[in-house]
């Protein structure tokens, strides 16, 4: 019996999380002997140290799509502490089609109204939008127009999107340009973030469709000044147009609404009208910072020692010649200094001084270093700094005294720029913190030059997978491989919704350092030989 529990449990996971889908269970409560025999057997292994066993339990009882089965796994989730059997269990919970089953869950649902317990809303509401009962789409769509707290209402937003049913979208667009904007509204964007991300997953749209999203994108951008909002409701409507570039400006997406509704493709002299943003950015290696709150990441390892090749040469100067055509001749980048730059890290101090003194005073900023370890350059300046003068001549300075270290803790440096806030560094979870929400990083701009071979549980060496000799000379901890790594980037960031620009210089991991740019809605610069 076990076994065959075991085979259900991972062809749900597999379903869940890698197709996108959730495991249906049949309707109508089971019969008596047949539950308490289930029942029996899942207390047993609720009980297991073996948390595979604990999973085997949520699985088993949500199978019954019993109403008693809801108190079974909301009991478990009171004394549960590992992270994959509290996904497990309130996943289980979001399978539930029962009516009678349904009504308790939404109760449940009603309550998980901290930032804490986002994900547990999320995993349940995932599986009610993807079943889309009455029932199920009713609780989902309670936790959306929930007025309580912004938490609730993202967790639905975020299923809804996720489980990419196109006939969410009139409640989703209704709901982004008819809400009230709440006391938080203006500390917390996460909500219109949030909404204009739901659209761009919800799949099946046919031309009418993306109108009528269209028409909703619009609205946001007219209601809406703050830059993040602006940057992702942008990004999402050149998706949905199926174009490149990016623009925040009304007048033209009006114009696309209109041609497109007379069924004709754009002009290519309005087309070449479109402008990026209605307002000037500040840039790191001439990728565009969104928002205000700007960390910047480097690494001090000691491959940046190393000679900047030919071949990363040669597109860093090709970038520089881009970036003059895109900023024409009244706003030319700083040129690179290469009869200087003797090494990468004498690049990547010229760029990350130049990403400083490119900020004003509007802009507030830290910088994280990294190699075995990671640190603010600065240890006693833990919160934001703003782009004074004096500020930006402090930092310039501490910049140019960097230190080189010896491993690569990419992970370890992904977590303290989360970490970043108003009031000082999140010590628990980054990616649940409430101050995270309301002061973290908007925009983090990432360089390295190598691969992950370090990360804060690392204890001792290993061999590194991906080279053929057996030589111990990575990390032994959980987060050294870049698929490890970005596991828990998109975890974190799954709400944060923070833009992370990235730069490899040199052999360095592409897999990686794109993926944290095409996860995000960032950009990637290969300057890799």
């Amino acid at each position: 019996m076990k076994l065959m529990q075991c085979a259900a449990l991972w062809s749900f996971t597999f379903a869940l999380f890698l197709v996108g889908g959730v495991a249906p269970v049949t309707a109508g409560n089971m019969p008596d002997d047949q539950y308490k025999e289930i029942e029996k057997q899942a207390k047993t292994d609720i009980r297991s140290t073996d948390k595979i066993m604990r999973m085997t339990a949520a699985d088993s009882m949500a199978s019954t799509n019993d109403p008693r089965a809801v108190k079974f796994l909301q009991e478990a989730l009171k004394t549960e502490k590992d992270p994959e059997v509290i996904d497990s269990l309130a996943a289980g919970l979001g399978r539930f089609t029962d009516p009678k089953a349904v009504e308790e869950v939404g109760k449940y649902v009603d309550k998980l109204t901290t930032p804490q317990l986002i994900y547990l809303a999320y995993h349940i509401l995932y599986g009610f939008a993807s079943n889309n009962t009455p029932e199920t789409r009713d609780v989902t769509l309670r936790a959306m127009n929930n007025e309580k707290s912004p938490w609730l209402t993202v967790a639905a937003l975020e299923a809804m999107g996720d489980c990419t049913h196109a006939e969410f979208l009139a409640e989703i667009t209704n709901f982004i340009v008819k809400r009230k904007k709440a006391e938080w509204d203006e500390k917390i964007q996460i909500i219109p973030v949030t909404g204009v991300h739901a659209i761009a997953h919800l799949g099946g749209l046919d031309a009418k469709k993306i109108v009528e999203a269209m028409e909703t994108l619009i609205a946001v951008l007219e209601n809406y000044s703050d830059e993040r909002v602006r940057f992702h409701c942008a990004r999402v409507m050149s998706q949905l147009a199926g174009m490149e570039e990016t623009t925040d400006q009304v007048s033209w997406w009006r114009y696309w609404v209109e041609r497109t509704k007379q069924g004709l493709a754009v002009e290519e002299g309005e087309k070449k009208k479109m402008k990026s943003n209605t307002s000037a950015r500040p840039s790191f290696v001439e990728m565009d910072a969104v928002g205000t709150k700007i960390v910047f990441a480097i690494d001090v390892s000691n491959s940046m020692t190393e000679k900047v090749s030919e071949n990363a040469k040669k597109k860093r100067i090709e970038q520089e010649n881009r970036a003059k055509e895109k900023r024409g001749p009244n706003n030319p980048p700083k040129p690179v200094p290469w009869n200087t730059i003797t090494d990468k890290m004498a690049l990547a101090k010229f760029d990350l001084i130049c990403g400083i003194e490119n900020l004003s005073d509007k802009y507030s900023f830290n910088i994280v270093v990294y190699s075995t370890e990671s640190n603010l350059i600065d240890p006693r300046t833990t919160g934001w700094v703003q782009a004074t003068a004096p500020n930006k001549i402090k930092f310039v300075n501490l910049v140019k005294r960097l230190d080189m270290g010896t491993m690569t803790n990419i992970h370890g440096a992904m977590l303290d720029s989360f970490r970043l806030t108003a009031k000082n560094l999140i010590a628990g979870d980054p990616a649940t913190d409430p101050e995270g929400f309301a002061s973290g990083a908007d925009t983090i701009f990432f360089l390295t030059d190598g691969w992950g071979s370090w990360s804060d549980d690392s204890k001792g060496k290993v061999a590194d997978p991906r080279r053929s000799d057996k030589d111990p000379v990575i990390g032994d901890g959980q987060f050294i491989l870049a698929a490890d790594i970005l596991r828990d980037f998109r975890r974190i960031n799954k709400f944060r919704k923070v833009v992370v620009n990235s730069v490899g210089i040199g052999n360095h991991d592409k897999e990686l350092m794109r993926g944290f740019a095409n996860a995000s809605g960032g950009t990637y610069v290969d300057l890799g030989d």
